[in-house]
């Protein structure tokens, strides 16, 4: 075996060696732990603005509404005055206001499955976060034991 082999395969025992006495258990845990929970905080921020985006939509749809009647109701005006051409008038202003009453409802539905989605794995996320937990504190107490065992039979 050449020096530069040995010297490779000496460096890789220290270092592992030293990353083995350098890791606890306990720590990793804790962090990975800390990881799942940070990401379901950003899952529920990210239903929040879905929530918010989606409520943004239903106050424009309310506002098209609003417009909608507005003009049916200059229409019906129009018609008991007797100008039929009028009432036309403001019929062919509902038009483009129906179409972009049609596109806000579908991003709407786009928004409620958006935000079904969300919850499902928001769920999902916070019920694999609790049984990590319990497996967490599990482990963490056998590294506890075992690392008493070997001190008690040191």
């Amino acid at each position: 075996m050449s020096f530069f082999a040995r010297l490779k395969t000496i460096v890789a025992a220290k270092g592992d060696a030293a990353l083995d006495r350098a890791e606890v258990p306990a720590e990793m845990f804790n962090h990975a732990y800390n990881q799942m929970n940070d990401t379901l905080t950003n899952l529920k921020r990210a239903i929040v603005e879905v929530m918010t985006a989606r409520k943004q939509i239903e106050q424009q749809i309310d506002r098209l509404d609003h417009q909608n009647a507005t003009i049916e109701g200059q229409a019906k005006q129009a018609l008991t005055m007797g100008d039929e051409t009028l009432a036309q008038q403001a019929l062919a202003q509902r038009v483009p206001l129906l179409e972009q009453r049609k596109s806000l409802e579908s991003q709407r539905q786009q928004m409620l499955n958006k935000q079904s989605d969300l919850e499902a794995s928001s769920h999902r996320l916070a019920a694999k976060i609790a049984a990590f937990r319990i497996e967490k504190e599990t482990l963490a107490a056998t590294a506890t034991a075992a690392t008493a065992q070997v001190v008690a039979a040191s």
